[in-house]
């Protein structure tokens, strides 16, 4: 059972790394830009992009329903990324079985209430 937290973590990690690197965000920045005739500084703001590696994904599945599993929303991405971790364990431990199938949506419910956690605590 505690291989199964471990699992959980490892997983939660994997899920957070990925939705890092799918980061795509516009802030708004305040650039000097100088000073006027009084000795204020004059300022302006510029849009500046945080991009992960993966930032086109956002970009381009911002609408679409399958990108919040894939990597839009963390608690979400519990139930994609969590297929082949789990059953690549249970192969490896030799324990496909019905109690291992039944035991999978805990596993997603817990993972995904761990990223959920990470998310909001992060």
């Amino acid at each position: 059972m505690i291989d199964l937290l471990i699992l959980i973590l490892i997983n939660s990690f994997v899920c957070f790394g990925f939705w890092n690197a799918c980061l795509y965000e516009v802030e708004k920045v305040k650039v000097e830009t100088g000073y006027l005739e009084n000795f204020k500084k004059q300022y302006r703001y510029e849009d500046k992009e945080i991009k992960g590696v993966l930032w086109r994904l956002e970009k381009w599945g911002k609408d679409k329903f399958i990108y919040k599993a894939i990597g839009g929303c963390l608690p979400c991405m519990a139930s994609l990324h969590s297929i082949f971790p789990y059953w690549a364990y249970m192969y490896s431990t030799n324990a496909i079985n019905l109690n291992a199938l039944l035991f999978y949506p805990v596993y997603v419910l817990a993972l995904s209430g761990v990223n959920f956690l990470i998310e909001n605590k992060l």
